[in-house]
């Protein structure tokens, strides 16, 4: 509602909402909804360390590649960004990746060099209509470790 004041004009501009497709995206009921990438990688939810809230993923893995993934269902077509706080070792290279859950066709990807604190990781992407979203996190190095 603007409130005139004079010929002054106010108006009080409120935006559009977002919308968060990850349901449980602090981890504070668990891993509900994630799952270990690859042979050798584990997961669970920790608070030993986090960006946000009193919980964060931990993914142990043995070898490159590895990581988690995030399976977000069937969102509505349109674009949307994706973005993950990570804590890894530093120097080491990790990748965020949204694909169709079908087919493994690439929406979009980021990666980040860790500096060993909490970074920022961060991509737009389009969603097709009636396709299923997997949110992949990865490892990209050889190293045997933990990332958060």
């Amino acid at each position: 509602m603007a409130l005139g004041i004079g010929t002054a004009l106010w108006a009080i501009v409120l935006p559009k909402t977002a919308e968060n497709i990850v349901a449980n995206p602090s981890l504070e009921f668990g891993t509900a909804g994630y799952s270990a990438l690859g042979g050798g990688a584990s997961i669970g939810s920790t608070s030993f360390t986090q960006a946000f809230g009193a919980w964060s993923l931990q993914v142990n893995h043995t070898t490159t590649s590895e990581g988690g993934f995030y399976n977000a269902g069937t969102p509505a077509a349109g674009s949307y960004s994706a973005t993950v706080f990570v804590k890894g070792t530093s120097g080491h290279r990790y990748r965020l990746l949204a694909t169709e859950a079908s087919v493994g066709a690439s929406l979009g990807a980021g990666s980040v060099t860790a500096t060993g604190g909490w970074d920022t990781l961060s991509f737009p992407f389009g969603m097709p209509s009636g396709t299923g979203l997997l949110v992949e996190y990865r490892h990209l190095e050889a190293n045997i470790g933990t990332f958060y």
